[in-house]
């Protein structure tokens, strides 16, 4: 609980649309206001310009939705949240 209320407060004024997930490791980012890309290519984009990693939830289906949506495991140490955090709210 404690790692999501940081991730979650290091990115509550980013362009992302979420709600603080519970009993996960993950927390689902909606990334509508920023690209009308695949969830796989802003994942891509976002690790290789940004260096920061998520999961597009399309990989989870047989069929590719568009879900408009990324996965970040909050389960890491405070300074690589707070890089994270950093990185999303300045997109």
């Amino acid at each position: 609980k404690e790692k999501r209320d940081e991730f979650c407060a290091m990115i509550a004024d980013s362009k992302f649309a979420f709600q603080a997930t519970k009993a996960t490791y993950f927390q689902i980012l909606n990334f509508d206001q920023l690209s009308d890309k695949s969830d796989m290519e802003f994942a891509t984009e976002l690790c290789a310009e940004h260096a920061v990693a998520s999961i597009p939830l399309s990989s989870f289906y047989k069929k590719t939705p568009r879900t408009g949506a990324l996965r970040f495991c909050f389960a890491k140490d405070s300074d690589t949240l707070k890089m994270a955090g950093e990185k999303l709210s300045r997109l």
